[in-house]
């Protein structure tokens, strides 16, 4: 199975920042995934978005980036490939959104936040 991707762009950005003085924040960091595939299993669409946000208020702090990737796709014969697929497409896709979090909390003024990628289980993907 062979995944190659062939363009990325990001879709939405959102920056909600209303910080006083300095202050440290606990922050958390949600993300949903999707892949969509042709008919022919020849090309698919990975959808990344990720939420980061104040554990105690989301209006204090909010950052959101949709990111979506085009992939060409070899080998993909059955369910378990589309599963593998999932995984390897978030791992490709996944850099793209975490520089535009890093670059987006960096322009606002803050330290550059950097999220940490997921790990997906090939198990726990559900195909649709």
């Amino acid at each position: 199975m062979y995944l190659q991707l062939i363009t990325q762009r990001s879709v939405k950005l959102e920056l909600t920042i209303n910080i006083e003085n300095e202050q440290t924040l606990e922050i958390e960091n949600r993300f949903d995934f999707n892949v969509l595939y042709s008919d022919d299993n020849k090309k698919c669409k990975a959808v990344l978005n990720c939420e980061i946000r104040c554990k105690d208020n989301s209006d204090i702090l909010h950052i959101s980036a949709k990111n979506e990737g085009v992939f060409n796709c070899e080998g993909i014969e059955d369910e378990d490939d589309k599963k593998q697929a999932h995984v390897l497409a978030y791992t490709l896709l996944f850099p793209y959104v975490q520089n535009t979090i890093s670059q987006l909390s960096v322009s606002a003024g803050l330290p550059p936040i950097m999220i940490e990628m997921a790990k997906i289980d090939p198990d726990t993907v559900k195909v649709k």
